[in-house]
């Protein structure tokens, strides 16, 4: 295709950009309309008294890659593509308790069918999965488990700027944090005195292992403190950050890319 056309198709898609040569047009083009973008939601609740797990996978629609409703209705198919398309897909429903720590338990077999995602092929057009975000509400339990944060306490923003409670008014004050990535809140969390992993890694460190961990993260604390200090300092510093988001629990060492993630966030829009 010439430089007008491809123009014209990545404007349609709100994707041109001026500054692009012909060649690198092409290519974005080509890796826009080859992606697919994955959507994750979970919950936990009660079925027949019995605590289960059900994790769900949808597509996010795209018209990048998908026909819009006004093209499927000059074909005779009037619908909803967007609808159809998002339309979510049992994944995993499972028995488990509310704990953190039983829901992390299936964990693992998610991330394995993740890092084993491969390329498809629809109408000799292959196209590349990507898990792309997590959803649902922001005062939801399961974004807290997902992003490993705290599930109570003074640090009630799950969104990752880590701003105490009583601090949500200072408009300047929260403007100037900088929001945590989740490869963020796994350097975190990753780090090497008495660090045990799972749904409670700090819990019970001693003197000499909280000091560790504040020396290791370069925190500016004092060193007279005693262990509730040292503790309430470490809580500054992580924040509400309490765990492992929950995809590299058992894996804390790795990075996302490493597990195929790369571009995974958890979303705080429905």
């Amino acid at each position: 295709m010439d430089y007008a056309s491809v123009t014209k198709i990545m404007k349609s898609i709100n994707e041109d950009d001026d500054d692009l040569t012909l060649q690198e047009k092409q290519e974005k083009l080509s890796t826009i309309t080859s992606t697919r973008h994955l959507c994750r939601w979970h919950d936990h609740s009660t079925l027949l008294n019995t605590g289960h797990l059900l994790v769900t996978v949808h597509a996010l629609y795209d018209p990048a890659i998908h026909y819009t409703s006004e093209e499927m209705r000059q074909q005779g198919k009037p619908m909803d593509v967007q609808s159809v398309v998002e339309a979510p897909e049992v994944y995993l429903l499972a028995r488990c308790k509310s704990t953190i720590a039983d829901q992390l338990k299936y964990v693992r077999c998610q991330r394995e069918d993740i890092k084993a995602m491969q390329d498809t092929n629809y109408q000799d057009v292959k196209i590349r999965d990507v898990v792309r975000y997590f959803t649902g509400d922001v005062d939801n339990p399961a974004q807290w488990v997902e992003s490993g944060e705290q599930h109570q306490g003074t640090y009630g923003c799950s969104a990752g700027y880590g701003a105490p409670i009583k601090r949500f008014m200072d408009l300047g004050y929260c403007l100037h944090l900088q929001v945590k990535s989740l490869e963020d809140r796994r350097q975190l969390i990753t780090l090497p005195a008495g660090a045990k992993g799972g749904s409670a890694p700090f819990k019970g460190l001693k003197k000499d292992q909280l000091i560790q961990n504040l020396d290791a993260t370069g925190y500016d604390y004092y060193l007279e403190c005693n262990k509730p200090e040292l503790e309430s300092q470490l809580k500054q510093h992580l924040a509400g950050a309490s765990h492992i988001p929950a995809l590299l629990y058992g894996q804390q060492q790795s990075t996302l890319k490493a597990i195929n993630l790369e571009q995974y966030e958890v979303s705080f829009i429905m």
